[in-house]
């Protein structure tokens, strides 16, 4: 029975700057496209896996020996970007939200400590300690940090046990109830964030999930993994990053599942525009898994504040897949580009993503001098006049200042800085109610 537990706002805050919100167990697990690919030819036994929120990296270690890798993939997955080796004889990898740090329990009686991140967010073999002693059950335990009540969790004997984070001291044994043991894997616990199912452990004959309740210790929920998940009975599984993970050591890859019913957004993991010799602006964007994804709008401003859209571009739908998207901007700004995406979802909620920038040479517009003191000056595109040109004039709150037709026969206009206020403008130059040019002008 689902049972109402208050949570303080700091915890509301994390959890939703750790993307999680409240979910329920799923019938089946989804194979999700996210996989992740040791570099290190050693990486073929027993590892561990975490998420760095901050930094949007994933860390794994093999377990068993100070030389055994370590390494740092990107948020989209692949090959690792950054290979070490593990500096301790490790077990249970977790990050800690409260303190953003990488930490670790170790063999036996070694104790816990953090593992050192470079200036890039990369899992370097430096660490400090934190507490030595056997501060886990078996030599074995992999731990899992339950950023909720600062604690780390281990699994033994089909029961929980509970350590205070900042002391490594025992302060609870809760009885896990509701399963058989036999082929449960217990070397490594996993901690979901989700109120009701916190706690999960692997079956590894049955290919199941269960879920626990963190305070009962009681049996709450039950996902079927796919018959072609790779199982085992100690190691090679973790939760993090809203997903469950398994490790296939004959190829040293990491592969996620879903398992809960309420889907993931629309997950945008890269964003950016460029521009090509033709003085055309490129936007290419890649999502790592879509539900009820309709289209996407680009957008464009000229002053990262005032957006219009420029295209569509139809979305994939629902996927577990990665998708790759462009747009091409015909006729960009001459100057600086701002170009964000609007994702529209088929029952109408909208997301946008973040704001990317790009400076488009201009050789047929310029202005001058800039900054300006009292006078200043505009050349215009002697080579298209096929239309009536207009120059406006906007504050940084996007009002309108001033708007002038240009002439047929002009080449420049002379514009005078006025009593308007010192600070920064936009000059735009608009043919047939298009923007064709757009800079930013500061008046002393």
């Amino acid at each position: 029975m689902y049972k109402v537990k208050f949570i303080s706002t700091l915890i509301l805050l994390l959890m939703w700057q750790l993307g999680i919100s409240q979910k329920t167990p799923a019938v089946n697990a989804v194979p999700m496209a996210d996989s992740l690919v040791f570099s290190s030819a050693a990486a073929v036994s027993n590892t561990t896996i975490t998420y760095n929120w901050s930094a949007k990296k994933y860390y794994s270690i093999r377990v068993g020996n100070i030389n055994f890798p370590l390494e740092t993939w990107n948020e989209t997955g692949g090959l690792s970007v950054f290979q070490d080796t593990a500096g301790l004889d490790s077990r249970g990898i977790w990050w800690n939200p409260n303190l953003n740090q990488l930490e670790r329990n170790c063999f036996n009686s070694i104790g816990w400590s953090t593992i050192q991140l470079n200036g890039s967010n990369n899992a370097t073999k430096n660490f400090t300690m934190l507490f030595t002693g056997l501060n886990q059950p078996n030599a074995q335990s992999c731990g899992a940090y339950d950023f909720k009540t600062n604690t780390v969790l281990f699994c033994f004997g089909g029961q929980m046990y509970v350590y205070d984070r900042n002391t490594a001291l025992l302060s609870g044994i809760i009885p896990l109830t509701g399963i058989s043991f036999t082929t449960v894997n217990q070397v490594a616990i996993m901690y979901t964030g989700q109120i009701g199912y916190e706690i999960a452990l692997l079956d590894y004959t049955a290919k199941r999930i269960y879920l626990f309740d963190r305070v009962t210790g009681a049996l709450t929920g039950v996902t079927q993994l796919p018959a072609s998940a790779i199982t085992t009975a100690s190691y090679r599984v973790g939760y993090t990053n809203q997903r469950l993970w398994l490790f296939n050591a004959s190829v040293r890859t990491w592969n996620s599942y879903y398992i809960w019913n309420e889907p993931l957004p629309v997950e945008l993991v890269h964003f950016n525009a460029k521009t090509s010799e033709s003085k055309l602006v490129k936007c290419e964007w890649t999502t790592a898994s879509e539900v009820n994804n309709d289209f996407f709008e680009v957008q464009r401003s000229a002053d990262g504040q005032n957006f219009e859209t420029i295209g569509l571009v139809d979305g994939t739908g629902s996927t577990s897949s990665y998708s790759n998207y462009n747009f091409i901007d015909a006729m960009p700004l001459r100057g600086l580009n701002y170009y964000r995406l609007r994702q529209n979802d088929f029952d109408g909620n909208f997301e946008y993503s973040e704001i990317v920038k790009v400076e488009v040479a201009s050789e047929i517009y310029s202005v001058f001098p800039n900054p300006v003191k009292e006078k200043y000056y505009l050349k215009l595109d002697e080579a298209d006049k096929s239309g009536m040109q207009i120059i406006q004039l906007h504050n940084a709150l996007g009002e309108t200042v001033l708007s002038r037709r240009v002439g047929e026969n002009e080449k420049s206009v002379e514009l005078d800085r006025g009593s308007f206020p010192a600070g920064s403008y936009f000059l735009s130059v608009l043919q047939d109610g298009v923007k064709r040019y757009c800079v930013r002008i500061s008046f002393e």
